[in-house]
């Protein structure tokens, strides 16, 4: 089992979802933030921050991350 450490949320992540081609993984937490994540060679980056718009943290709705 490889396990994958990401650096990024400033709080506890509550659900991600990768898009259906497998090849973006979203992330959302406890700082109010939507973190897309893209791979670069052996390692995965946050590539985009969705910040603004969300008042309270932010548990879950990656069920609508397909139309990426």
């Amino acid at each position: 089992l490889n396990k994958l450490y990401m650096v990024g949320h400033e709080d506890r992540v509550w659900c991600v979802a990768w898009n259906p081609a497998g090849t973006i993984l979203a992330s959302c937490g406890g700082d109010k933030t939507i973190r897309l994540w893209g791979q670069e060679g052996d390692s995965w980056v946050c590539k985009t921050i969705l910040e603004d718009g969300h008042q309270r943290t932010i548990r879950s709705g990656m069920e609508y991350f397909s139309f990426i």
